[in-house]
């Protein structure tokens, strides 16, 4: 309740706070206070109890928040206002059948930015987050779940009924039962996503409703793709949207608005969970600009050129795109890529950035590890599949400078 500075010299792996008994580690109200460097550990509370630390103002920095399991609002952090940053919260619950929301933080004002925000769990909603006002900028939201029973609401890393997500990257997130919970990545009445990436999130219930479920609020410059275990999407697997607006994103199938698309964003490597842009992305330049975001989730500057086309325009999702040229990138495409029976595709490579006068292609038409094509005049190719099937497609290219690249199209054949 003072303006002072709460601070370790050794950094939080080192400096924790644990709890004694069945008490909440701290509370934050004044706008000058601070708290940096400390870890916030085995904490313990059931219902009404929410977070391990309480939030009216201030700032809490650079701290990680681990095994805080509260029975309401937020198993770490309960946000009414002030500043959470540089933050790790991983592995926190909000466990109270029926009020169990936020199991890493409930957010009902303030910020959270530049946060990792894993591995936590909730019986209500939002295993992540759980937010009705505030901003979730920058942060990471990833491998959150829900447990999910009949009456809950849903979304296994964001619930969200009003705020700001902006910036954020939302990935494999899941339910783990088979009861009716919706929006494995998020749950949406109200508020805004903007430029945000959600993919690859799942539901033990089924593979529709595993990406975005949005009964209200705006989406822009988002991507909402491989939600659900299927390939390619054919209902609500990505996007169940029943009211409010979403334009200039990527989701399959196609949802209604001004400036969307269903095309492949083509991540860089799912693999590996790198979500950046790969070169010739449909959803590179692609946004529509917008004024208050000027960067991206990592800090890079928004807009820039990232498709050679002399334009700077923003990027849809989480992470811009360098500008063309700046580094070593191949893409490819193939056409026809869908058929009966056995089926020919001509397949086009391109490369871009330095060194990119002597160019080696590596093609691989099963993405199962082995070469079947290669060579320096392998930019354009033909491969018969006999048989009918799923393929993916991967393709490698190594420069004169030794630079390697490659991008793999899952189900792409």
């Amino acid at each position: 309740t003072r303006p002072v500075t709460l601070t370790s010299v050794d950094g939080a792996a080192v400096t924790t706070l644990r709890s004694p008994g069945p008490n909440r580690l701290m509370v934050v109200r004044h706008p000058q206070a601070i708290v940096e460097r400390l870890g916030f550990t085995g904490v313990s509370l059931g219902y009404p109890e929410s977070g391990a630390l309480s939030m009216s103002n201030g700032t809490v920095r650079d701290c990680i928040f681990t095994n805080c399991h509260l029975g309401t609002d937020g198993g770490a952090i309960h946000l009414d206002a002030g500043l959470v940053h540089d933050c790790w919260i991983v592995k926190n619950g909000a466990n109270h059948q029926n009020t169990g929301r936020g199991g890493g933080v409930c957010l009902k004002g303030g910020v959270v930015s530049n946060c990792v925000i894993a591995g936590n769990q909730s019986w209500d909603s939002g295993g992540g987050i759980y937010m009705t006002a505030g901003l979730v900028t920058r942060c990471m939201i990833t491998n959150n779940f829900m447990y999910g029973f009949y009456g809950t609401d849903g979304g296994g890393g964001v619930y969200m009924t009003g705020g700001r997500l902006e910036n954020c990257l939302v990935t494999s997130n899941r339910f783990t039962d088979t009861t009716p919970v919706y929006g494995a990545g998020i749950y949406m009445t109200g508020g805004a996503i903007v430029h945000s990436t959600v993919a690859d999130n799942r539901r033990a219930g089924g593979d529709n409703f595993s990406g975005l479920y949005m009964t209200g609020g705006v989406v822009t410059n988002s991507i909402f793709y491989y939600n659900g275990a299927g390939f390619p999407a054919v209902a609500n697997e990505n996007v169940y949207m029943s009211a409010g607006a979403m334009t200039y994103s990527c989701a399959q199938p196609l949802v209604a608005g001004d400036g969307n698309t269903a095309d492949d964003p083509a991540f860089v490597s799912r693999a590996a969970n790198d979500y950046h842009l790969a070169t010739g992305s449909f959803a590179a330049d692609t946004a529509t600009n917008l004024p208050d975001v000027l960067v991206d989730i990592e800090g890079a500057v928004r807009p820039t050129d990232g498709n050679g086309d002399l334009v700077d325009r923003s990027d849809m999702g989480c992470y811009e795109k360098a500008a063309a040229g700046a580094a070593f990138e191949c893409s490819f495409s193939g056409a026809p890529t869908a058929g009966t029976n056995s089926l020919t595709v001509v397949f086009t490579a391109a490369v871009s950035g330095p060194g990119t006068n002597v160019v080696t292609y590596y093609w691989d038409w099963e993405n199962d590890g082995l070469v079947d094509y290669a060579g320096p005049d392998a930019s354009v190719v033909t491969n018969l599949y006999a048989e009918p099937g799923l393929y993916s497609v991967r393709l490698v290219c190594t420069n004169a400078l030794g630079d390697t690249a490659s991008q793999t199209k899952v189900s792409y054949v």
